[in-house]
């Protein structure tokens, strides 16, 4: 019976940890401390324009490198904790970004630097509806006014 007990509350668990958590920027969700979201654009571009925010924002640049397959940041803050950003290619032209400082991950100073990368790219974030999808401009013009 005790063994039940432990392979449900392992199962539990690991369903909570795969899944991820929502965080408060539309399209990225938090991963075991790593915030994590797609991007519109190529590896390459995205790792060069985290390795600028880092610059802009008085980083230590440890190390980065990029293909046109993935890329990687490493830098530290003042204080001496570190921040590790992985892009790996995820569709023709697009992204998987994710971002970690320290150890268990600081979810604020992940959706700063999400940000101002996004930024940097000249990306901007689409509305999204109550269902997760995107709303079109043709879909926004569409939709009736509300009246009161």
């Amino acid at each position: 019976m005790k063994r039940m007990i432990c392979y449900a509350m392992c199962l539990s668990a690991a369903t909570l940890v795969m899944t991820g958590c929502s965080t408060s920027h539309p399209t990225a969700t938090n991963r075991m401390g790593a915030l994590v979201a797609h991007l519109d654009a190529p590896p390459l571009k995205v790792t060069e324009a985290a390795v600028d925010v880092c610059e802009d924002m008085e980083l230590t640049l440890i190390d980065s490198a990029s293909t046109q397959i993935d890329g990687k940041v490493h830098a530290r803050t003042a204080q001496g904790s570190r921040i590790y950003i992985t892009v790996n290619l995820d569709g023709v032209d697009a992204s998987k970004i994710s971002i970690r400082k320290g150890t268990f991950g600081d979810e604020n100073i992940s959706l700063t630097l999400l940000e101002r990368i996004e930024n940097e790219l000249g990306l901007e974030r689409k509305p999204m509806n109550d269902d997760d999808h995107a709303v079109t401009d043709e879909a926004a013009k569409s939709a009736p006014a509300d009246s009161k």
